[in-house]
């Protein structure tokens, strides 16, 4: 079978049109390279614009019958390439819509046009010039240089090799420096590290310091020595105080105020800060008088927008539409002082950037205006000098995090910032807008392994030493061994997505079983018969629960609704799924019918990551970041802690005997088990660096499995001469 060709015309669409006769793909007056296995799918598409192209309908239009190729890469790999080009989102399309396990949609109307009779023009040649959109000129060596508008605040900024921007480490220190901030004269930042490794182990410490760098010095200038963690430092407008966030245990947390040049600490105010958020974000008001933050009525409920008084500490919570679940943080004064922009969260991978205006009537419910609408994790905004813009941090399945810039008061696609700004974390901007400074964020997790000796043997059970089992350059983990021990699942980004796979018990030969397109399909769970998986996803943000069929691959969605279920898990006999849940009451276990149907809810003082014991008879489940490990009789409903502390929420695994855990040593992450029997923790192996998400352990209980950060790091990268 020949591969079948678009017919020949001329099409148009947007601001596109495409000549399948010539080939050739122009974007107003631009002709745009595109690749003919990639003019070939547009081809597709256009010829059945608002329906479905089917998988197997690219099968046979792109590929000739006798041609082996990978489908599933080689069809993604070609609609991403026509995606770039057409600058379009796979999580948020204009023109091509994903249809999982189905094919590709065209939404946007396709136009026949007539062909021109005159030889199509290569653009003019036109100065720079002040614009909201991308400005293109021809210079004498043909390079083609991109402008950006001036109301992105950095005045224009141009390709660097035209216009010399400077992209320079500013530290490249060993361990995390973050959450930057530069001094209003644009010659000093603050920032926040860790301080790297704290002995010769490679364990990183989580203790942060403030400190200060003065551009073109080489050495730092420690603020702050607490031995809590110090963080989201930011410069007073005069430029001589410096306030950050001192986060406390039991989730108290300090705005604190030192001197800029070092000195006497004084604390402003105290707030409740939720353990999961490190970047609350704090913004000084242009007039000196007010700093913004967030704060928390208890544990449990939501994180509010507030403003702390400078010279009093008095705490004026503002009046507004809050998140009704999770937390709005982040904020970021406009240059007027007359609006807020900040993030709001669905749940801690999910946010999206909105704008309050700061009402002075108190009885009038401000109004909110959202920027972005991506149900992914797009955090820290910044105004631009004129307050007509922001600059965010936004992942995309085709870049990951990287600087967006969008306008803040109309509602318009973000727009890529393409010279710099790749794997960041978190941007501050120096007034007048030609020097910004980002952090960079350097993380790769892979799944390890650790062989036991067999449980009944005598005496102390000394393990073996760890290997890799899987690995790649993107994010592994939540590895879980199938009950017979054959197979793993586990969560995986190397397809530019967190999606669900599964391979050999020795880790080879595998394979993506989902394919939702989401922010995160992950957190999977055999059934006890090995033919099912259940799993979260969060196909519109929030996690919805779903149920996989290992045979087929077909799933199905059990949970909707604006609130999240997450982290399930079948019941021993295969009738129950227990899950967390944001529904009622903060993060609490319930369960439903594997089949579904209504849930109950099981706890009442909180719960995240549930698991039923052997014998069916009890549940155990974690609660928030460092309440340990909690048991719960599923007879007599009573509750009790089982383990002091867990590395993560997820960190534990129970089998017929006991427990085995995860838990944080003053020195280095421990794997320990706990007997149901004797009711003795027993410590069985160390490790040298920190530890992801996820614990396994094999039916035969001699292999255990868990993620481990093998590359973790921050710097911060200085932008200059941005002109």
């Amino acid at each position: 079978m020949a591969v079948s060709s678009p017919r020949p015309g001329l099409f148009r669409f947007g601001i596109f049109e495409v000549d399948f006769e010539s080939g050739e793909l122009w974007k107003q007056g631009r002709k745009i390279a595109l690749h003919d296995q990639a003019l070939r799918a547009l081809g597709l598409l256009l010829e059945h614009p608002g329906e479905v192209v089917t998988r197997e309908q690219f099968r046979n239009g792109l590929w000739p019958e006798d041609t082996f190729v990978d489908f599933d890469k080689s069809l993604n790999t070609t609609i991403s390439k026509l995606r770039d080009v057409l600058g379009d989102l796979a999580a948020h399309p204009r023109f091509i819509e994903t249809l999982p396990r189905r094919g590709y949609r065209f939404l946007s109307p396709v136009e026949e046009v007539s062909k021109p009779k005159e030889p199509r023009p290569e653009p003019a040649v036109t100065k720079p010039h002040l614009s909201r959109s991308w400005i293109w000129a021809s210079a004498t060596v043909a390079l083609i240089l991109v402008s950006i508008s001036a109301s992105y605040g950095l005045r224009a900024i141009h390709h660097s090799e035209a216009q010399n921007i400077k992209i320079i480490p500013l530290t490249t220190y060993p361990g995390n420096e973050q959450q930057p901030s530069i001094s209003p004269d644009g010659n000093q930042v603050a920032f926040a590290w860790d301080g790297g490794p704290s002995s010769g182990n490679g364990v990183v410490s989580k203790d942060y310091d403030i400190y200060t760098k003065t551009l073109g010095s080489e050495d730092p200038v420690r603020l702050t020595s607490n031995p809590a963690d110090d963080l989201n430092p930011i410069w007073s407008p005069d430029g001589q105080t410096i306030a950050f966030l001192r986060v406390l245990a039991d989730h108290g947390g300090e705005l604190v105020l030192v001197p800029s040049g070092g000195g006497a600490e004084h604390t402003l105010a105290t707030i409740l800060v939720h353990d999961k958020e490190a970047a609350i974000g704090l913004t000084w008001s242009p007039d000196g008088q007010w700093i913004a933050t967030s704060d928390s009525e208890t544990v449990q409920s939501p994180m509010r927008l507030a403003l702390i008084s400078v010279g009093t500490g008095e705490k004026r919570k503002l009046a507004y539409h809050s998140a009704s679940m999770e937390d709005d943080i982040n904020p970021s004064f406009s240059p007027d002082g007359k609006y807020l922009a900040f993030a709001r969260h669905i749940s801690p991978v999910v946010a999206d950037i909105y704008v309050l205006e700061l009402s002075r009537e108190r009885e009038v419910l401000p109004k909110i205006l959202r920027v972005t609408n991506w149900n992914r994790l797009n955090r820290s905004p910044v105004w631009t000098e004129d307050g007509k813009e922001l600059l965010f941090i936004g992942d995309d399945p085709r870049f990951g995090y990287r600087i967006w810039r969008v306008p803040a008061f109309r509602r318009e696609e973000p727009r890529l910032v393409k010279e710099f700004g790749e794997d960041s974390s978190w941007i501050a901007l120096a007034a007048g807008g030609t020097r910004l400074v980002y952090a960079k964020r350097t993380f790769d997790t892979n799944i390890w392994r650790i062989g036991l000796p067999p449980a009944q043997t005598e005496g102390r059970r000394i393990a073996s030493a760890t290997t890799p089992i899987i690995s790649t350059t993107r994010l592994d983990t939540n590895p879980q061994y199938s009950p017979d021990g054959t197979r793993i699942v586990y969560q995986s980004e190397r397809s530019g997505m967190a999606e669900l796979w599964v391979c050999k018990s020795d880790g080879s030969a595998s394979h993506q079983v989902t394919r939702l397109n989401s922010k995160v399909s992950g957190y999977p769970r055999w059934s006890p018969d090995g033919k099912r998986i259940v799993f979260h996803s969060r196909p519109r943000g929030y996690a919805n629960l779903f149920i996989l069929d290992v045979e087929t691959l077909a799933y199905h969605q059990l949970t909707s609704g604006a609130y999240n279920d997450f982290a399930p898990s079948f019941s021993q006999d295969g009738k129950w799924i227990y899950f967390g849940s944001s529904r009622k009451d903060g993060h609490q276990i319930w369960r439903m019918p594997a089949e579904g149907g209504p849930a109950q809810q099981i706890t009442r003082d909180g719960g995240l990551v549930p698991l039923e014991s052997v014998d069916g008879k009890s549940l155990f489940y974690s609660k928030s970041i460092g309440s340990g490990l909690w048991v719960r009789s599923l007879e007599s409903g009573t509750e009790s802690q089982f383990a002091p502390s867990l590395s993560n929420q997820d960190t534990f695994a129970v089998t017929k005997r006991g427990v085995y855990f995860i838990h944080p040593t003053a020195n280095k992450p421990v794997v320990s088990f706990k007997s149901f029997d004797s009711g003795i923790t027993e410590d069985l192996a160390s490790f040298n660096s920190s530890v992801g998400m996820g614990l396994a352990v094999s039916p035969d209980e001699q292999s255990i499995l868990y993620t481990q950060a093998d590359q973790s790091g921050s710097d911060l990268i200085l932008v200059d001469d941005l002109r």
